[in-house]
């Protein structure tokens, strides 16, 4: 059980982390439309939704996309045959592309960039911005790496254009199961936050731990203090 003292900071943490904001738009098609979006009063948004997919294919930016199917993110690729194929394994590679509407954006926005199994190439208006591990298309090419993110988006216009390449030759599951965000300099801080919680939750466990192992040595005739010490 959690301290008592502990409770506070938790609760404060978890409000600082889960403020207020406006129900997020969904994507549809291929394109999430935020033009009714205030980024500073409403937050930063899920780019959840249908996104256009390309399997078995590293598409770059530039090309044409008339032949993709849709795929829902988050969600893994495991079994998808909604583009008429046979069911996709695990492990392979394969593209997804999202376009977002904007009406008046700021100068900079910012993409918490989530980690996937195993390897990504993030692309906004056909630039790098962010990289995990090396993607390829087979196994010698690939090179997995656990990295989130946050990656910048310079002078991103009222059209944005996001392509993510994903290549998984390491794991059982494919694709990506965490949400990407899209937000402004709060994202950063939001990324922060979450990281102080974590930190807070582990250090609480921690000195559970202590305490009970503490406990055990007190009274050394009691094993439960010892196992509850060691597995937490």
């Amino acid at each position: 059980m959690l301290p008592v003292f502990f409770l506070p900071g938790v609760f404060f943490l978890g409000l600082a982390h889960c403020g207020p904001g406006a129900a997020p738009p969904v994507a549809s098609g291929g394109v999430l439309d935020l033009r009714g979006w205030d980024f500073a009063r409403d937050g930063s948004v899920p780019l959840d939704g249908e996104w256009f997919f390309l399997r078995d294919r590293l598409a770059a930016p530039a090309e044409p996309w008339s032949a993709a199917a849709l795929m829902e993110l988050p969600g893994g690729w495991n079994g998808y045959t909604g583009d008429g194929g046979p069911p996709f394994g695990g492990q392979g590679f394969a593209t997804y592309r999202l376009s977002v509407l904007l009406s008046d954006p700021p100068p900079q926005l910012l993409l918490s960039l989530p980690t996937v199994h195993s390897a990504f190439r993030f692309y906004a208006n056909g630039v790098v911005v962010g990289e995990n591990g090396r993607v390829g298309t087979s196994k010698s090419e690939t090179r997995p790496q656990y990295l989130p993110m946050i990656a910048s988006v310079e002078r991103p216009g009222t059209r944005l254009e996001l392509v993510y390449q994903i290549a998984n030759f390491h794991h059982r599951k494919g694709g990506t199961w965490t949400n990407v965000y899209l937000g402004d300099e709060h994202l950063r801080r939001d990324r922060e936050n979450e990281l102080r919680l974590n930190f807070f939750v582990l250090g609480a466990f921690c000195v559970m731990g202590l305490y009970h192992l503490g406990l055990f040595l007190y009274r050394g005739r009691d094993l439960s203090p010892l196992f509850f010490g060691i597995s937490t």
